[in-house]
């Protein structure tokens, strides 16, 4: 990869059916798949699942085995749960029939909730309470 252009053109993911979808890899000087590429691939097929405007909320990945430059990725979507606020997808990555990857992610809506943060003082000479 020498340009931005050539690494977003390696996280489109071709579309096999609605929960299919298949990544190729580039090196990035690992002989081995880049787990940040597959990370990216896998969040990518997960969203492409998500027709109600969710956005991602949290997400747990596993990277379970070396993934294989010249051997393409594909990412199969179980649809866990499509709720009120919440859907849940779980990704998984393969090559060779073997799982190389997991990836459990959240989406939430955008819905007004109780706000934690404190508001910040707009003058930054005097320290509060310290």
């Amino acid at each position: 990869m020498t340009s931005v252009q050539d690494l977003l053109n390696l996280l489109v993911l071709e579309k096999v059916d609605d929960s299919k979808f298949i990544g190729h890899s580039k090196t990035v000087g690992s002989k081995f798949v880049f787990g940040g590429q597959v990370l990216a691939q896998a969040i990518n097929a997960a969203c492409r699942t998500i027709s109600n405007k969710r956005v991602l909320h949290s997400m747990h990945a596993y990277f379970l085995e070396a993934g294989q430059l010249d051997v393409p990725i594909e990412f199969n979507v179980s649809y866990v749960r499509d709720g009120g606020s919440f859907s849940v997808r779980r990704v998984t990555a393969q090559q060779n029939n073997v799982t190389i990857f997991i990836l459990s992610a959240s989406f939430h809506k955008n819905e007004p909730g109780y706000d934690h943060q404190i508001e910040m003082k707009s003058d930054l000479n005097q320290p509060e309470g310290l």
